[in-house]
């Protein structure tokens, strides 16, 4: 008895060591996509053609104590051509074109032998609640009855570069945070008599890469705007290889505003970020450090790292005591930060330029509770808009996008004529 009770104490620290690495690591070292291939690792282009894709997040069902026993299940809609076709996150796809499908590695077979703008017919078995409210978690489908439906889903293809937008870019690199270079596209505005309404900086997500900035840049390029996209260090083709939720992507933010300014000087610039873009954009703006920033578009932004991996915790049933004291030394260890340090709410009220705030409703990866709580704490303008049934990673409907573009030309005129007029008053009073 009491040597298993000493093989039980040994083997606690070595139990929580093990747990805190791996939390580390899950933190540190997220899934980084290429630009050559989608958001779980698929080829996106064969032969030099882009490949077809359905626009969903797949898994495979686990269990089920009243559904199917095998399937596709659908976790998240990402695209709105999928969207259209009706499919929601807890469908469970059984067939495709007359072929059963058992499991999420089906479907991909069957829609790799298809090309952008088949249609695909479905079987489909759709509980009566969404995924969601009594869904098991992901792989496992509600237990609620379902009934059978039948769709059809026009195939659509994913953009991998500007040139597939019909957009012209040159590759741009410059220095990060931490003294990493970040690389990036630069995409020169549209010719225009009057030039440029200014330049957007756009900064995707964690786990992701400039590749999924380029649905917004065709309607920005086309209201006149230059755009630069880039990969955030340690993420895409920049450098390094760990994330810090915005503790050394603030300083990317920082010089990429810096490009933007030299790439298009006198002009109004623009941060536009989504998730982990969205909170640095606000940590930039909030302290920018002689950069330039006119306005912000946040969307989906997190509003503390502290706060989101004590979440995560709890969902592993891992004790808040002795682990977050000593994750917080860990991660400073491995990533060189502190997570207490990376708090939206607490820098936001030193954000003096307009905000627009964009959350989904339905988003159960960053809840929409950070937004709200984001807002209240902002000193500037701002707007908030909550997208109703909206995920996370969900491609943003038309009518989103146009309040996007109508909010940035606003604000950048309104911030270019403010400055077109102190720098005429300051040259009256040079040249009188």
């Amino acid at each position: 008895m009491v040597i298993a009770c000493a093989l039980v104490i040994l083997l606690i620290p070595v139990l929580l060591g093990g747990a805190l690495y791996r939390f580390s690591e899950f933190l540190l070292r997220p899934p980084r996509p290429t630009l050559s291939r989608g958001p779980f690792g698929e080829p996106l282009r064969r032969d030099g053609r882009p490949l077809a894709v359905l626009g969903v997040a797949l898994d495979d069902v686990r269990s089920s104590s009243s559904g199917p026993k095998a399937g596709a299940l659908v976790t998240e809609v990402l695209l709105g051509s999928a969207r259209q076709a009706g499919l929601r996150a807890g469908d469970i796809i059984v067939a495709a074109d007359g072929e059963s499908i058992a499991r999420a590695s089906d479907l991909h077979r069957v829609v790799e032998g298809r090309r952008p703008g088949d249609l695909l017919e479905l079987a489909i078995r759709r509980p009566e609640s969404p995924l969601g409210g009594s869904s098991g978690g992901a792989g496992a489908p509600s237990t609620a009855p379902y009934e059978a439906r039948d769709l059809q889903a026009r195939l659509s293809s994913i953009p991998l570069d500007p040139a597939d937008l019909g957009l012209v870019s040159r590759d741009v690199e410059f220095p990060g945070g931490g003294g990493l270079k970040a690389r990036g596209w630069f995409i020169q505005a549209p010719a225009r008599p009057e030039g440029p309404e200014g330049t957007v900086v756009m900064m995707h997500g964690n786990a992701s890469n400039r590749r999924a900035e380029l649905p917004l840049a065709g309607p920005l390029h086309a209201a006149g705007f230059a755009l630069l996209l880039f990969d955030f260090t340690g993420r895409g083709d920049s450098e390094g290889n760990i994330c810090t939720y915005g503790w050394r992507e603030r300083e990317d933010a920082r010089q990429a505003l810096r490009l933007a300014a030299s790439l298009v000087p006198d002009r109004p610039i623009g941060l536009l970020g989504r998730s982990l873009g969205g909170t640095v954009a606000l940590l930039a703006a909030a302290d920018p450090r002689g950069a330039r920033v006119d306005v912000v578009v946040a969307d989906s932004p997190f509003d503390s790292l502290a706060d989101e991996i004590s979440s995560q915790r709890a969902e592993m049933h891992l004790p808040a005591w002795p682990f977050e004291p000593l994750f917080w030394e860990v991660v400073r260890w491995r990533g060189g930060f502190d997570p207490r340090d990376i708090d939206v709410c607490r820098e936001a009220p030193r954000v003096s330029v307009p905000v627009l705030l964009l959350h989904g409703t339905l988003d159960n990866v960053v809840p929409p509770e950070h937004s709200e709580r984001i807002a209240k704490a902002l000193g500037g303008p701002h707007e908030t808009e909550m997208l109703a049934g909206a995920g996370h990673n969900d491609e943003r409907p038309s009518e989103v996008v146009d309040h996007i573009v109508s909010f940035l030309l606003r604000e950048m005129r309104r911030a270019g004529a403010n400055c077109h007029s102190a720098v005429t008053r300051g040259s009256r009073q040079s040249f009188p």
